[in-house]
């Protein structure tokens, strides 16, 4: 799986077009640290359609992450990562979907004091 992080996040928005960049159903599963109140606004996960390509918005969420993982229903993990601590807070991170299925996945953000869940559609 090829992951790509773009500090820039002018470069990254500015190369989508409405046409290319739908936004995910979500549904909410927990925010612990972050209320939500109109998902359709939610712009913190987002997927490019055409490229089967998902990101997660790190300066759409308010709190610092420090882990991530990709499940699909059943529970299976896809994919992890650990490090995110690392990056910094304007991070687009990029996971590319087009190895897997089409469906729905659960995405774990992990906090340092908290898990944010988010049922998402990948078509």
């Amino acid at each position: 799986m090829r992951k790509i992080l773009i500090a820039a996040i002018i470069a990254v928005c500015s190369s989508f077009s409405p046409l290319h960049a739908q936004l995910l159903s979500i549904n909410s599963l927990g925010y612990e640290t972050t209320k939500q109140t109109d998902n359709t606004a939610d712009w913190s996960i987002y997927t490019d359609s055409e490229n089967r390509m998902l990101y997660v918005d790190f300066e759409k969420i308010n709190v610092n992450l420090s882990s991530m993982m990709v499940k699909d229903l059943e529970g299976k993990t896809l994919f992890r990562d650990e490090t995110l601590w690392q990056l910094p807070v304007n991070t687009i991170y990029e996971i590319d979907f087009s190895k897997y299925p089409k469906g729905n996945y659960v995405i774990e953000l992990k906090t340092f004091t908290s898990v944010i869940k988010k049922n998402v559609i990948v078509n």
